[in-house]
């Protein structure tokens, strides 16, 4: 099936059995030409629309984001503002207790579905649910049992030490809820179901937003700011539960009754999840600290500004394909193999468009938007962000192809590339910094990017789904020579 299908014609797809397999695990599948066409519309939406409703969650977030921080800091101020945003901190680095195991759901949910294996599909998702209720009380715990003696290790001032240990209470009782809740919206997501689960999340953040308005309003303060988020997560954990429960007919939850050979899969997929994570963090992070320890922190701020702008550039593509990866997992476990190498076709197309066309975009005005953002100041960062937004449209281009390795459990190649990069990122960044200065530093992070992204990640996906590396080469370099033709031009006749 295209990437680009209509919504009636999936739904045709549907009703003549051709997914058959898969939506018969969701709720009232067969519905006669009298349905609702929404209700069929939101409980088999098609590729494009799980798209759509990943860039309506990310949007919506963030919106949020950047009218909601001045709201809070002029109601609660900046002594007030910097425990908020140093217990969230602390409470975001809970996360690493999950090994990365969140990862592996999706697309195990959907190769079980493909295999018609419901047993094992309770066993696992059971598992994944004791785990990460098990993580959560342990945050739970950490966060009642931390909250004073980090007080006091940051010096937080007396007068002030109740609200960071109340904060540390609400942040961490919120996280606790998030770790069985996002067992609940990574199945529903392994079916296929994006549009559900994002409905979950943006309802969540119009909630915290709506409540943190009212609360601080009230005078509720830093206090009234963590009361939403505990609320709001508190609300995702019951509404992902209940969509789980009304959509995954096939899966029988019940607490603390998995296996350890369930565990074992989640923790080998999770550890090597793991060792992307923390090579994204080398590719991306140590940019920062090379620069500051050789040019200065004025030079740090000139390039978080292009890396902002690229990662927001990233996002787009990433929400947008990601939904792939359970389509792929399910198709490969089903025995689907010419429906699988076709949309994984089709889709590099499209991501190579997106990919390569954002990228020109950027290139050609991205001086402009710099200026218009930040202001002259930042001039400098054009340059950084011509060159990291041109590396990584290779990366972007590829998307489904990498989503494809995780759909069909080809993570550990995947991983070993990441680091390797990962490494040779950090080498030429120490390297070229001295020569170039920050020039070095962005050249450090592209060099190898488009390197091995170009040469050795096609080689891995092809290799994976079974395809000639030719066609997949047709797919992604004619976008890529006709982005490089319109920036030519525009630096010919238009200055960059």
């Amino acid at each position: 099936m295209d990437i680009v299908t209509t919504e009636s014609s999936v739904q045709s797809e549907l009703a003549e059995g051709e997914y058959g397999d898969l939506v018969v695990y969701g709720a009232n599948t067969r519905q006669g030409r009298g349905g609702s066409r929404l209700k069929r519309a939101f409980l088999h939406p098609s590729l494009v629309m799980n798209a759509a409703s990943n860039w309506a969650a990310l949007a919506v977030n963030m919106v949020i984001g950047l009218l909601l921080t001045p709201f809070i800091i002029s109601h609660i101020g900046k002594s007030d503002y910097g425990i908020w945003t140093l217990v969230a901190s602390i409470v975001g680095y809970y996360g690493i207790l999950g090994l990365g195991v969140g990862g592996a759901i999706t697309p195990y949910t959907a190769r079980y579905i493909g295999q018609k294996d419901w047993q094992s599909l309770s066993k696992f998702v059971n598992t994944a649910l004791t785990y990460f209720t098990s993580i959560g009380l342990i945050t739970l715990v950490a966060s009642f049992a931390l909250a004073v003696p980090l007080a006091s290790f940051f010096n937080i001032s007396p007068d002030r030490f109740g609200s960071f240990q109340h904060t540390m209470w609400l942040v961490g009782l919120a996280a606790a809820v998030g770790f069985p809740g996002s067992v609940f919206v990574s199945v529903i997501r392994g079916q296929e179901n994006y549009v559900a689960g994002n409905c979950v999340v943006i309802a969540a953040a119009l909630l915290r937003a709506g409540l943190t308005v009212w609360l601080l309003f009230k005078g509720f303060g830093l206090l009234g700011a963590a009361l939403a988020v505990g609320v709001s997560d508190t609300f995702s954990l019951g509404a992902s539960a209940i969509l789980c429960r009304t959509l995954a007919k096939h899966v029988k939850v019940r607490l603390f009754s998995g296996s350890w050979q369930m565990l074992r899969i989640l923790l080998l997929y999770g550890g090597t999840v793991v060792v992307i994570v923390v090579s994204d963090m080398l590719r991306f992070q140590i940019d920062s600290v090379v620069i500051g320890k050789f040019l200065g922190m004025e030079t740090v701020a000139v390039y978080a500004i292009a890396a902002v702008l690229m990662r927001y550039s990233c996002r787009g593509t990433q929400s947008a394909f990601k939904v792939l990866k359970p389509r792929f997992a399910f198709l490969y476990s089903s025995g689907q193999k010419e429906k699988l190498q076709q949309i994984l076709l089709r889709s590099i197309t499209v991501a190579s468009t997106f990919a390569f066309g954002g990228a020109a975009i950027l290139i050609v005005f991205g001086r402009h938007l710099i200026h218009l953002w930040v202001g002259t100041k930042f001039t400098n960062a054009a340059p950084v962000l011509y060159i990291l937004v041109g590396a990584l449209a290779f990366e972007m281009a590829q998307n489904p192809g990498i989503n494809a390795l995780y759909g069909l459990d080809r993570i550990r190649p995947l991983a070993g590339l990441w680091m390797v990069e990962a490494l040779l990122n950090v080498l030429l960044s120490f390297l070229l910094v001295g020569p170039f200065g920050i020039i070095g530093v962005a050249l450090g992070t592209a060099i190898p990017c488009v390197m091995l992204k170009l040469l050795v990640l096609p080689y891995l996906v092809t290799r994976a789904a079974s395809l000639p590396i030719t066609k997949y080469y047709g797919r992604i370099l004619p976008p890529a020579l006709i982005a490089g033709a319109v920036v030519l031009l525009a630096a010919l006749f238009g200055g960059l």
